[in-house]
């Protein structure tokens, strides 16, 4: 069944803390919420950037999941430097 294919644990479960450094899984999948809480922007701010098409997200019934990947480009896009850390 599709509900068992998608897998969201919450980034409690996902990440360790070394030396202050959160590493993540690119598949990891983020409720609403908690890409907000990632990128220090409201729910609301979320939403619209979600509407606009600006950040990518995935349906499965009434719930909705963005990929780590898809806040990653978000933040590429809109960075200073265009993405590259140089």
């Amino acid at each position: 069944m599709a509900a068992q294919n998608i897998q969201h644990q919450h980034t409690t479960n996902q990440h360790t803390e070394s030396a202050n450094q959160i590493h993540f899984n690119q598949n990891q999948l983020f409720r609403p919420k908690e890409a907000a809480e990632f990128l220090h922007v409201s729910e609301r701010t979320l939403r619209n950037y979600m509407s606009s098409g600006e950040i990518h997200y995935s349906k499965y019934r009434r719930a909705v999941f963005i990929k780590l990947s898809d806040i990653e480009a978000f933040i590429d896009r809109h960075s200073k430097n265009g993405g590259e850390n140089k």
